[in-house]
Formats: structure tokens, sequence, C-alpha cells
């Protein structure tokens, strides 16, 4: 079993340059995972540590939003359907 992470973005109606809510991708590939702790520990990392509920996280601490954007996203850890 794999996990991945979908990310949900806050940004107002027809902001030019607004990402697309989804699977946390690098470099045109979806990130993923081999267990739920390796994912907790990659948001870790990279300050997302603040829980909103038991799979849900969005950063802790200041966060400085983009033009358009009204709230900090949220980062959702997920099984993957594929095998």
């Amino acid at each position: 079993m794999s996990y991945y992470i979908r990310v949900t973005y806050y940004f107002f109606k027809n902001t030019l340059d607004a990402p697309k809510n989804g699977p946390l991708k690098l470099d045109g590939t979806i990130k993923t995972f081999k267990t739920k702790r390796e994912a907790l520990e990659y948001l870790s990392d990279k300050g997302i540590t603040f829980k909103l509920t038991a799979n849900k996280f969005t950063p802790s601490g200041m966060y400085h939003l983009r033009h358009g954007e009204y709230e900090a996203p949220d980062y959702q850890i997920r099984k993957s359907r594929n095998q």
C-alpha cells in the first residue's frame, strides 16, 4: 500500500496562475510514500505540522499568502488506490 498527499489551495475565483488542487507533484510526477509515517515526516520537514484533522495539516507558524490567495493550503495524507 502506498500513500500520497492531496493539496487544497485557497485562491479567489479567476486568479491567474493559481495552482490546481490535487496530488502533490514534484517535477511533474505525483510524490508517493511507502508509509503514512514517511508522508508525515515529509510534511514535518516542510514545516507543515499544524493538525486540522486526523490526516489533514496546514503550515504552522507564519504563512505568507501569494497574490490572490486567501488562506494557507491544506495537505491531506491519503491512501493510493493503485497498487
